[in-house]
């Protein structure tokens, strides 16, 4: 029965192409030390959607986090395919590359246009310039005539056009990016910030990303730098700092204190070495003075 069962799986995923043979989507060709080879499922958070292939290895599967709030999952990754995640209302996507994030929609209004044509989850909102229930209902793109269309700015000393439906010009950039115009090229877009650098302000035109604070000795981290915010630390000697100002204020009460007992010990010497003179010239008996000082001292 095993026999049956085993051989029924390596029909079912290999495929014979002449004298070369082929693996099938969702598994990876094993080839063994006598040149004997199995296909064997792709393992989890891998896939392989090629048919007839002899691919040793899977892909990794798309990385999807469930902390971004401008996307949620379309599809599941499988070892047939990969993961697709679909824009939430409000975001687009471009190229829809693996790692192209989702771009929140021109705003129309921002600008004094009309929406021509709404977001989606695949294209950027429209605008037209013109006013009329015509411009706002119609699904031809906005006059030529109107150069408001194509968005004109100013890149390295030339004048280039930027193409509102690809790029987010008309509102500026997002968190996380900074603003990038090639004029060897003749293109503007949005890029992400590099590693050790981060832009807390959206929808603006920067043209570089802001370095993190290095973080300083001795410190606590309260918060890492990330592309959109900055690295907060803080001083581990302020907690000792404190403690060493409360004991410099004890000694000085405790100085002063004994230097004051000092100053009262030195003042009842003296007033007793006085009495005893005193008495002494008036031919009283020693004893007498040591009655005197007892009055004096306190008990």
């Amino acid at each position: 029965m095993r026999v049956l069962m085993s051989t029924f799986m390596f029909v079912t995923l290999v495929k014979f192409t002449g004298n070369k043979s082929f693996c099938q989507k969702g598994t990876y060709m094993e080839v063994q030390t006598n040149g004997q080879f199995t296909c064997n499922p792709c393992p989890k958070g891998t896939f392989n959607d090629e048919n007839e292939h002899d691919k040793t290895s899977c892909k990794p599967c798309l990385e999807v986090s469930n902390s971004n709030p401008n996307y949620k999952v379309k599809l599941e990754c499988t070892p047939e395919h990969n993961a697709d995640i679909e824009c939430v209302q409000g975001f687009y996507r471009v190229w829809h590359f693996p790692n192209d994030p989702c771009r929140i929609c021109k705003n129309c209004s921002l600008l004094g246009y009309f929406v021509d044509k709404p977001c989606t989850a695949n294209n950027n909102t429209v605008c037209c310039p013109e006013k009329g229930k015509e411009c706002a209902t119609s699904t031809k793109p906005p006059p030529r005539k109107t150069p408001k269309h194509n968005l004109r700015v100013q890149c390295n000393g030339k004048v280039l056009k930027a193409n509102l439906d690809t790029i987010r010009d008309s509102n500026g950039c997002l968190q996380g990016e900074f603003y990038v115009c090639d004029a060897h090229n003749g293109s503007v877009f949005c890029s992400s910030c590099p590693r050790g650098t981060f832009m807390n302000h959206c929808l603006h035109f920067e043209k570089s990303c802001m370095q993190c604070t290095p973080r300083p000795e001795n410190s606590d981290i309260l918060q890492n730098c990330t592309r959109v915010n900055d690295g907060q630390y803080q001083d581990r000697k302020k907690d000792s700092n404190i403690c060493i100002y409360i004991i410099i204020v004890l000694a000085c009460l405790i100085a002063c204190l004994i230097a004051c007992l000092i100053a009262v010990i030195c003042f009842m010497c003296c007033k007793y070495k006085m009495c005893c003179k005193y008495k002494a010239r008036k031919e009283k008996p020693k004893d007498e003075c040591d009655v005197t000082l007892m009055n004096i001292l306190p008990m």
